[in-house]
């Protein structure tokens, strides 16, 4: 994706005590479940709470080095600092599974998470548009809260301001779904996938499909024995 404005949003503290320690070589392998877990934040059903994981989360990033990473440039510093092989850290799918991830340590039930994808369309020749072979698909995390989805892109936020610091006066940080599928086509990003789901999805209108699987997720976690 391309730099973009981000607003702002509520500030939350998060707790100084989450800070597992880590080395940049160690970044590859790292645990991003058992971060969430022993991060002692509990999202269960409270939006605000999740958002601290959130933001633990790109505190940890900016701690371990972790660059917004968007462009050759980006998939350099990657590699140089992580190590052959790891050049996609610091991209959005690398962000929205170690989100995901830290989530479901939290105690998030995985029926709850999902990672939407948008993808900018082919040319009229059928083939990507290569000048911009970085960022041909976007991906972000939907939380199926109890008061409706939101959406979780740590990623955008760190493209427009050059870092992941911050995210807790992001309004990336548990955005509406209009907001970001706004942003998202903005951004040229024109059919939207789940993660788990098949392309033959980008013709149903996406926040239909999105507030409709919000639905049925919701109902499936409240009959959960």
């Amino acid at each position: 994706c391309l730099a973009v404005a981000v607003p702002s949003c509520s500030t939350v503290e998060v707790p100084s005590a989450v800070s597992i320690q880590a080395t940049p070589q160690a970044v590859p392998e790292y645990d991003w479940e058992t971060f969430g877990r022993e991060s002692g934040l509990k999202p269960g059903e409270d939006e605000a709470a999740a958002h601290l994981v959130a933001q633990a989360v790109a505190r940890k990033f900016a701690a371990l080095g972790i660059l917004p990473n968007f462009d050759e440039a980006g998939r350099e510093y990657a590699r140089e600092t992580f190590g052959i092989g790891n050049s996609s850290i610091g991209a959005c799918g690398f962000v929205s599974r170690a989100l995901r991830s830290a989530f479901i340590g939290a105690g998030v039930d995985e029926s709850l998470l999902e990672v939407v994808t948008g993808r900018k369309p082919l040319r009229p020749n059928g083939l990507p548009d290569l000048s911009d072979f970085y960022n041909l698909d976007h991906a972000a995390l939907i939380h199926f809260g109890e008061d409706g989805p939101v959406i979780y892109d740590l990623w955008l936020h760190g493209v427009s301001q050059g870092q992941y610091g911050g995210f807790e006066r992001s309004d990336w940080c548990g955005a509406s779904i209009d907001d970001w599928l706004n942003e998202a086509r903005r951004l040229g990003y024109a059919h939207f996938t789940f993660h788990i789901e098949s392309t033959e999805d980008d013709l149903v209108p996406p926040r239909a499909r999105v507030m409709e699987t919000w639905g049925e997720r919701r109902s499936e976690y409240a009959n959960q024995p």
